[in-house]
């Protein structure tokens, strides 16, 4: 025998304890994530109350971190949910995981593996595939940029190094941080662990290369050679 989790409606609660007022009066970190969705999605259907389908939206998905990666079609699968109560819920989502990189006037500086993380980590935590990342440098170890060069399968990521480099070059770059990002179940010895996956980074300074050397390299890489990443191993 299960029983389903009564959610009351909106009409049913003192008006002190509904969504908005609660928010105003004790502040937003004192809410749930459903109250918090559905002060987002603003009104219910004639079915259900904003409360029933903010708990629906939560049931879709396995845990609230998959939201950040949630198309704008797999949101509005969720019955109740049109093209509107979408993108609220998408445009809040999005300006979340900018305020979470700190953007600030200056530029990021890595000076650890961990630096490097933990300017990653708001967009990768819940990537479902390995990813390809490269952070680019300058002199001073500031990211100029970051670009993801290739996403691969679930277990292995295929790397071109003329990508890598052409894109060094056309951002002038000092440095490059290279971050392999693989899901924690197929991981083993590298150093870095989160709660989703593990992050392995390999270091290259380019500072010494002239860029007749580089483009050289970008021309002999046409050739089709490539790095394989796969289960902790460069192939």
């Amino acid at each position: 025998m299960t029983f389903d989790l009564y959610v009351p409606k909106i009409s049913e609660l003192h008006v002190a304890d509904r969504p908005r007022e609660r928010l105003i009066r004790q502040g937003a970190e004192s809410l749930s994530n459903q109250e918090l969705i559905a002060i987002l999605l603003r009104t219910g259907t004639r079915q259900e109350s904003v409360l029933q389908l903010a708990n629906r939206v939560l049931a879709f998905f396995d845990k609230i971190q998959d939201l950040q990666h949630a198309t704008l079609e797999e949101i509005t699968s969720v019955k109740g949910i049109g093209e509107a109560k979408a993108v609220q819920l998408l445009a809040a989502v999005e300006l979340g995981r900018r305020l979470s990189r700190k953007q600030s006037t200056e530029r990021y500086v890595i000076r650890s593996p961990e630096d490097a993380a933990a300017y990653l980590m708001p967009d990768m935590a819940s990537l479902q595939q390995e990813n390809f990342v490269v952070l680019f440098l300058n002199v001073k170890n500031e990211v100029l940029h970051s670009s993801t060069i290739f996403i691969g399968s679930l277990n292995s990521s295929i790397v071109h190094p003329r990508e890598v480099f052409r894109e060094a070059v056309k951002r002038s770059a000092a440095a490059i941080i290279f971050g392999h990002i693989g899901m924690k179940n197929q991981w083993r010895n590298y150093n870095l662990l989160y709660p989703q996956c593990y992050i392995n980074f390999a270091f290259f300074l380019m500072a010494k290369l002239s860029l007749k050397v580089v483009m050289s390299l970008l021309v002999l890489s046409t050739a089709g050679s490539h790095l394989v990443f796969t289960n902790n191993k460069v192939v």
